[in-house]
């Protein structure tokens, strides 16, 4: 989910750089921590933590909130996994 949300944002880079903040729906919890470039724990392998660490950089440079949903009151995951 990380890499698709990160992807997004490279594709749609002309739409999401404007003044008012965009949503992120997901019931994926662990991405708040993951995009967070100071919470990457010492556990985790370097090239890991490295590429955890560009993503968290790329997407700095948005204005973004991430919200959580969860998984059962996700119904647009499950229409569109359909």
């Amino acid at each position: 989910e990380a890499y698709a949300i990160v992807e997004t944002c490279r594709r749609a880079d002309y739409l999401l750089h404007r003044q008012d903040d965009f949503a992120l729906f997901t019931d994926h919890r662990n991405l708040q921590y993951i995009f967070d470039p100071h919470s990457v724990p010492s556990s985790v392998p370097k090239y890991t933590a490295d590429k955890l660490h560009r993503w968290s950089l790329l997407l700095m440079g948005y204005k973004y909130e991430i919200y959580d949903i969860a998984g059962d009151d996700n119904v647009w995951a499950d229409l569109l996994s359909r």
